[in-house]
């Protein structure tokens, strides 16, 4: 796919197109390095924002959404940029809290900087993401973020809905101290559905202010355990027991310090790849994986 737009004003005029010839060799084997999940990358990026701090990600995944992010959060008053394949972002001078339209609507990963812009600033403005649009008739056929305003009503925020634009104002979320995920699960019985990774996402990036708070019954699969890794690194005591993710502690990140942070390669190219080399007999070796995240999150996916 091919975004004109973008590559006239993100990619500085740059030609992406790539032509792809396959031409019938003898398969070898071969060693591989992957780049950071994207999906890891967003929900470090909107922490980040959440906390106004400063990170480097070390091994971001080169595509059109990260240089939207870059894009995003250099219109919200940071200063976010790709220098030696590692992303640089500087969220500690943010000061706008409404998203941008057309960039937020590029990607559907902007319906996180929701909950960040809200722990930053206090409110936000959203006018809805881009990406596959797998809502039903609750979300008027769009990408689902009815369970994101669900969990940002559940710590006591304030959502008001306008015509074309969501509004998010902080509210007084003293007295929470706990969300069930299964809550927005299409089973009783175990987690399903496409919307409890996005209400586990939200329920972590919203605890970061809190002095203890537990998610009962989490999606449990690489960007949250990636969200995990980040803030047990910036200071926050994360313990996963008894089906449940307690968080507690303060944040203990400067915003005069970057910290950096290597994200867990994405699972399903790690699948993808193994099936390619089981299908012509080849042998494949990953580079660099986080095997400690991968471990966890690769049995699920086999």
């Amino acid at each position: 796919m091919e975004y004109k737009c973008l590559s006239d004003f993100l990619f500085k005029g740059e030609n992406k197109n790539i032509n792809i010839s396959v031409s019938k060799n003898s398969p070898v084997n071969a060693s591989l390095s992957l780049d950071g999940y994207k999906h890891s990358m967003v929900q470090i990026i909107a922490l980040t924002i959440a906390l106004k701090m400063k990170t480097v990600i070390v091994n971001p995944p080169i595509v059109s959404d990260t240089y939207v992010f870059i894009a995003i959060i250099n219109e919200l008053g940071g200063t976010a940029k790709i220098y030696n394949k590692r992303l640089f972002i500087d969220a500690s001078t943010i000061c706008n809290a409404n998203i941008p339209f057309f960039l937020g609507k590029c990607i559907h990963g902007s319906m996180y900087l929701c909950p960040a812009l809200l722990i930053a600033l206090g409110k936000f403005e959203y006018y809805g993401s881009g990406g596959c649009q797998i809502g039903d008739s609750i979300d008027s056929h769009n990408r689902p973020f009815s369970h994101i305003a669900s969990v940002i009503e559940c710590f006591n925020h304030k959502i008001s809905i306008e015509s074309n634009r969501i509004i998010g104002n902080f509210g007084d979320n003293s007295d929470i101290t706990e969300l069930d995920i299964k809550n927005f699960s299409y089973s009783s019985e175990d987690l399903s559905g496409p919307l409890v990774g996005g209400a586990t996402k939200t329920a972590l990036l919203l605890s970061v202010n809190k002095q203890k708070f537990i998610i009962k019954n989490p999606y449990l699969k690489t960007d949250v355990y990636d969200m995990i890794d980040f803030l047990r690194l910036i200071g926050k005591k994360i313990d996963i027991s008894d089906n449940s993710i307690v968080c507690s502690g303060n944040v203990m990140a400067s915003s005069n310090q970057y910290i950096e942070f290597n994200l867990t390669q994405c699972i399903s190219e790690i699948i993808t790849y193994s099936t390619l080399a089981l299908i012509n007999n080849t042998n494949l070796t990953f580079l660099d994986l986080n095997k400690k995240t991968i471990s966890l999150t690769l049995k699920p996916e086999i």
